[in-house]
């Protein structure tokens, strides 16, 4: 675990796994609405056992620190509140430790970062390829949709290469979306 220190000032908690000998490159792990949980964990690790530094920003940390989540009814109902609080953050609001765990993953990689997110990491990895095309080469959004209410990125200025994951049968992002992020990114 480590501490990022945000543009604002804030100190976002985040997960890191290192890999066994000097990293390939960095990949920055955006969560779900189920937080850096022992899944997300057990992803980043994944990732650094084939050579990879990976930094997981907890993206709720702005609202609350330490959260656990599993996947459990109750649980999603707690996840979706917290996604609408970040999701109503100040501009940049939960950006700003997104970019600050592509920023730590830049400087110790050469500027070799991707970001990978899951569902709602996957809104946000977009966003962060956007929003910094100089410091994320590659951007994986598994079932992302497109924006985050204070991003606002210019797609424009996209110049990750960016593969996308979706579900044929995913209410949350399913063939609409899929349809808005290729036509979005062409």
């Amino acid at each position: 675990s480590m501490v990022l220190r945000a543009s604002d000032g804030f100190e976002c908690d985040a997960y890191v796994a290192q890999p066994n000998k000097p990293p390939r490159a960095a990949l920055v792990v955006l969560q779900e609405i189920f937080v850096v949980n022992p899944h997300i964990r057990a992803i980043a690790d994944g990732f650094a056992m084939v050579g990879f530094l990976v930094i997981a920003p907890a993206t709720f940390s702005r609202l609350q620190r330490h959260v656990n989540l599993g996947y459990s009814d109750a649980d999603v109902v707690k996840g979706r509140e917290f996604k609408t609080l970040a999701e109503a953050l100040p501009a940049p609001g939960v950006m700003a430790d997104v970019q600050a765990a592509v920023t730590h993953g830049s400087l110790a990689c050469k500027g070799k970062v991707g970001v990978v997110g899951y569902c709602m990491g996957g809104a946000l990895a977009l966003v962060a390829a956007a929003r910094r095309p100089d410091s994320v080469a590659a951007c994986a959004p598994y079932y992302g949709v497109i924006g985050w209410p204070s991003a606002q990125p210019d797609w424009s200025r996209l110049a990750a290469k960016v593969v996308g994951e979706y579900a044929e049968h995913d209410d949350y992002a399913g063939p609409d979306a899929s349809a808005a992020f290729q036509q979005t990114l062409r």
